[in-house]
């Protein structure tokens, strides 16, 4: 763990928020293992949204893990309270946020140009967090203000796949996503990084059921999902690896 004023995680955790991160890294798991059986042991091509499922997964359940072991945990006494901030958060967040909306984009069969924005637009929201979660008010609300544009561009585009695609399980995708998504910045502002109204306790609870809502029930519904006619068929999964490589 991390010291600061003599604060050590994660010793210094109370009982309710180390739950939590094992709740978190324990269902990131079964998302984990879910997503394995259906991407890698039926013996067929992988499709490519199967395989950032999985990698999503793994992201956050190491996330979890550093977070309840104390890894990238920092004690910030600069603001008016002294808060805790989860880098290791935030590095899940940069990783996991991108292939989410990857996973959106080839499902929609979006061109590679949407992909690009839906990436960086997310990797600034996240990033733009992070700085803000370092800096004290008035700084911190400017910079989450910055990340709310970043992210109403990806909302943007988010609605914009939605009505070019007949897809149910891309519509079903989409709805989960932002609904969590929008929740985010908000227990953000309420949160140790900002305003400090919710507890270390809430704060890493409710954090916790947003991201097994956003990443692993995601996750396992991208893997199970039926395929649907003009969807996930061969000739567009080709499609899809090749629009892939050319954001790579």
């Amino acid at each position: 763990g991390e010291e600061g004023a003599r604060v050590v995680f994660p010793d210094a955790f109370p009982n309710s928020v180390r739950h939590w991160l094992l709740i978190g890294m324990l269902m990131a798991l079964v998302g984990l293992l879910v997503t394995f059986v259906f991407t890698f042991l039926p013996n067929r091509e992988m499709p490519m949204p199967h395989v950032l499922a999985f990698i999503i997964c793994a992201v956050a359940m190491c996330a979890y893990y550093c977070m309840w072991a104390g890894v990238g945990v920092a004690f910030k006494t600069t603001d008016s309270t002294p808060r805790v901030i989860f880098y290791a958060k935030y590095v899940d967040q940069v990783v996991t946020a991108p292939l989410v909306l990857l996973v959106l984009a080839l499902i929609a069969n979006a061109k590679a140009a949407v992909m690009v924005a839906l990436v960086g637009n997310a990797i600034l929201f996240v990033l733009a967090m992070l700085v803000a979660a370092t800096l004290v008010a008035p700084y911190k609300y400017m910079w989450w203000c910055l990340a709310m544009m970043f992210y109403l561009v990806v909302c943007l585009l988010g609605w914009r796949l939605q009505k070019k695609s007949p897809s149910t399980t891309l519509r079903s995708l989409l709805i989960l996503t932002f609904l969590s998504w929008t929740l985010y910045p908000f227990i953000w502002i309420l949160g140790m990084e900002g305003t400090g109204a919710l507890g270390l306790s809430q704060q890493v609870a409710l954090t916790a059921i947003v991201d097994i809502i956003a990443k692993v029930v995601f996750s396992i519904m991208v893997v199970t999902a039926p395929v649907e006619r003009g969807g996930l068929d061969d000739e567009e999964e080709r499609v899809m690896r090749t629009r892939f490589s050319t954001v790579m």
